[in-house]
């Protein structure tokens, strides 16, 4: 068992210990807050560094694949245009030859009509006699079927065309003029160009008018009453 003085020693001793302990506390933290320091720069750089190599590597990924993404949309776009190119040019080519065709029926068949088809307008009236009748032949006699009444207009985006508006009369149906009072001079002017054009292109003595105008009292029909004086 150790003695009085031997306890008091020791107890001095660590009494010591705990002093000195207590003197190097503050150096002890200041040198463990430096490494943490230290190490907590080392680590914050080291990721910054990451983030700085994942942040380029991304935008590189990203700036390739916006520059593919350009080069393949141009690429698509102008093989988009090529191919619109050639189907408008086909289809101008293809609109072309079909106008081509139509107007060449379109002139086949004012050429068969004489001036049946022409307008009032056309340069053929200048030069117009009397319809004479056709011996056999076989072609059919077109004027005996079917009269002008105006013309068919079809517009479209690049071009216009017409054809004169043919309709069967006379024949075994009648013509029908509908319209409100607004548009009677209109009608009677159709009638009136009707009439007429049957006159030009029936040979004589094909043809015989009778006039009901109780409205007008004749005055609808007036440049064709003097026929009656020369029948």
């Amino acid at each position: 068992m150790p003695s009085e003085r031997e306890l008091i020693q020791r107890i001095h001793d660590d009494v010591a210990k705990l002093t000195q302990a207590a003197a190097d506390a503050p150096v002890l933290y200041e040198h463990v807050m430096r490494e943490a320091t230290a190490e907590h720069k080392k680590r914050v750089g080291a990721a910054d560094a990451e983030y700085q190599r994942a942040t380029s590597d991304y935008q590189t990924a990203y700036e390739q694949q916006n520059s593919a993404a350009t080069e393949a949309y141009q690429q698509r776009a102008t093989a988009i245009r090529v191919r619109h190119t050639e189907a408008l040019a086909a289809a101008i080519g293809d609109y072309d030859s079909r106008k081509e065709g139509i107007r060449h029926a379109i002139e086949t068949l004012t050429s068969m009509t004489g001036l049946l088809a022409a307008p009032w307008s056309a340069t053929e009236w200048a030069e117009w006699s009397p319809a004479t009748p056709q011996g056999s032949s076989d072609v059919p006699d077109i004027s005996a079927l079917f009269t002008r009444i105006g013309a068919l207009r079809e517009t479209g985006t690049w071009d216009e065309i017409a054809m004169p508006a043919l309709i069967p009369f006379p024949g075994d149906k009648a013509l029908l003029f509908e319209v409100d009072g607004d548009h009677r001079a209109t009608a009677i002017q159709a009638m009136q160009s009707v009439l007429l054009r049957t006159l030009a292109t029936f040979p004589a003595g094909k043809l015989r008018f009778t006039f009901l105008d109780p409205v007008g009292q004749g005055q609808n029909v007036a440049s064709l009453l003097r026929l009656g004086k020369d029948d």
